[in-house]
């Protein structure tokens, strides 16, 4: 375990040139947080019975809100929601808030098909 992290850590040092640091440095810190939020999260997987759909769904929710808010805003924007951020627009905002709640009530049918999702009876 030891030797997989400090192979690429010896590598990364050795391929540092004078004037790129700042630049290097960045790629490396986006790569090493992309690998750990996928091993994290490839973690999290085995763990679906005990409430992982608790945690992703809000972060489902979030990710199409803000998707959806960009999207319709970009394409349909006309109106400016807030004079602090002069790209935010009002459509955007109600096509972000629409697309969640559409995305809410599927994730929410979806989690309703699961047997483990759904209190027992008795």
């Amino acid at each position: 375990m030891f030797g997989m992290t400090l192979g690429p850590l010896s590598m990364f040092v050795m391929s540092l040139r004078r004037g790129f640091y700042v630049y290097q440095f960045r790629l490396f810190v986006y790569a090493l947080f992309g690998l750990i939020l996928l091993v994290l999260s490839s973690s999290f997987y085995f763990l679906i019975l005990e409430g992982i759909a608790w945690f992703m769904t809000p972060c489902f929710l979030i990710i199409t809100n803000d998707t959806f808010a960009y999207l319709v805003g970009y394409f349909f924007g006309r109106t400016p929601l807030i004079s602090l951020s002069p790209k935010k627009t009002v459509e955007g905002f109600l096509g972000g808030a629409a697309s969640t709640f559409v995305m809410s009530l599927a994730i929410t049918w979806l989690i309703g098909q699961s047997q483990y999702m759904i209190c027992p009876a008795t």
